[in-house]
């Protein structure tokens, strides 16, 4: 904890001033490293530097009902103070030299870069380029060294096209977007993206998938009400005429149990509408269900690119439809790769399946301090359901200062082959008692020909026995 002779001496090396008058709190901050140019070893240890605490008063807010179970979203900005208040304080001693009262965290080392994005939720402030209802984008040789949110997002588009697309800073400056460097919501067709750079940007290098819905509403025989659960996707148009929507319900299954043609939106504001579909709702719909557009989901190509340096993760992959990640090169802060079911925190829809990892470069990925696998498949509902199949990852190269590898949840027909696990030194391990491979509610798993040259005292952790031998 800081106590009140700490000092920390800030270097102001970026503009403090996006426009005129304009200002944020620390909110959001990590640790870059000039030596490496990209977030710190450990960084976690000691970011972000901003705690909260409850407020001292708190009246009756345990007795606050709402029209709908999931009305209340602690997320928005007119709700994330409510009943929170400042724990850390910072004072100006002079330019360039702060005190910081009661952070909980150690103190950061010399000589490192803080950045700072201000308060979740009020710090995307604008991406650098916006690509939505369009067909056949195509961006090449394209260079953007900053934008206050993604660098690129693509909403209900089809067949995009990234040659040559790069997220680098410039002029010295530690980083690039403040957000996502590539994201993509809603889209169909075949998304290419390759010889691209994501370097240093706050968030994932390219981030796929769908939206869930949920139904907070029976309206009649052929219509619902719904409501977007994350107050960022207020106003995004789920699906036209005509698409098919699959109704889910996660408790049983990530596979829709229904599916229904859609007829007509009606929106009632940016977080309500009521949709009305062809045939009548399933007998067995019931509130708090999800719906899921099964036609805004598409095939994908990444290949040849560069991802590292950044906050967060390199690629998250939500769909079903044919995907290949080839020859790329990931140095990434988080997972490598993540691919995930994200129903009750981003609403993120989309099972992945019919996936191709191969002949990729993984270097010290996961250096933060998070306890994760350079490769990761999970979900966000605790049951046995299969959520994800038919994944093969080969002929890949993992050089890494830890032991986690691979996580796989909620898993089916997987296999693991012909990849090499090194021990690169280049950190201190941070879970040593970690095995290669964590596997959990999984079946039908294929692990020959690998070869392992790290320093995990064990292979597998899984709810079934595996030997060793079958890496």
């Amino acid at each position: 904890m800081f106590s009140s002779h700490k000092l920390i001496k800030f270097q102001f090396c970026e503009s403090p001033i996006l426009k005129e008058y304009y200002e944020h709190t620390i909110g959001q901050s990590i640790l870059f490293d000039p030596a490496t140019k990209g977030i710190m070893f450990d960084t976690e240890a000691y970011t972000p530097i901003t705690t909260y605490e409850k407020t001292k008063v708190q009246y009756q807010t345990d007795k606050v009902k709402y029209k709908y179970e999931y009305e209340f979203d602690p997320r928005t900005s007119e709700n994330q103070r409510i009943g929170r208040q400042d724990k850390t304080m910072v004072e100006e001693l002079s330019p360039g030299l702060v005190r910081v009262h009661n952070h909980t965290k150690k103190l950061p080392p010399k000589g490192m870069i803080l950045a700072c994005k201000g308060e979740q939720g009020q710090n995307r402030v604008a991406p650098a380029i916006r690509v939505t209802d369009t067909n056949g984008f195509k961006a090449t040789n394209v260079n953007v060294h900053h934008a206050g949110g993604m660098g690129l997002i693509v909403e209900n588009s089809a067949d995009i096209t990234l040659d040559h697309f790069n997220i680098t800073p410039s002029k010295g400056r530690m980083m690039s977007t403040t957000a996502d460097a590539t994201h993509f919501v809603g889209c169909r067709g075949k998304i290419t993206i390759q010889d691209c750079v994501f370097n240093n940007q706050l968030d994932d290098a390219v981030n796929i998938h769908g939206t869930y819905q949920r139904v907070v509403e029976l309206l009649g025989d052929q219509k619902v009400g719904v409501r977007m659960g994350h107050f960022q996707q207020q106003g995004f148009v789920m699906a036209k005429r005509g698409d098919s929507i699959g109704v889910v319900d996660l408790e049983h299954s990530f596979q829709p149990y229904a599916n229904l043609t859609l007829k007509s939106t009606e929106k009632v504001n940016r977080r309500y509408q009521i949709m009305t579909f062809n045939e009548p709702l399933p007998e067995n719909l019931k509130t708090g269900d999800l719906l899921e557009n099964r036609d805004a989901y598409p095939e994908v190509l990444i290949r040849n690119c560069n991802i590292s340096r950044n906050r967060a993760r390199g690629l998250l992959i939500s769909t079903p439809r044919e995907t290949i990640i080839e020859n790329n090169f990931f140095g990434t802060e988080m997972e490598a790769i993540l691919v995930p079911v994200e129903s009750g925190f981003w609403y993120e829809a989309g099972s992945a399946a019919n996936l191709t990892i191969r002949n990729n470069v993984f270097q010290d990925c996961n250096l933060a301090g998070f306890d994760r696998g350079v490769i990761r498949f999970v979900t966000d509902d605790d049951n046995k359901n299969i959520a994800f199949s038919n994944i093969t990852i080969t002929g890949n190269t993992f050089n890494h200062f830890d032991n986690l590898i691979l996580e796989v949840n909620n898993t089916q027909a997987i296999e693991f082959s012909n990849n090499t696990v090194t021990n690169s030194g280049t950190y201190p391990m941070l879970f040593p008692k970690n095995p290669v491979v964590k596997i959990k509610n999984s079946k039908d798993l294929v692990f020959k020909n690998n070869k392992y040259q790290g320093k995990a005292k064990k292979i597998y952790e899984s709810d079934e026995a595996m030997s060793r031998e079958a890496f």
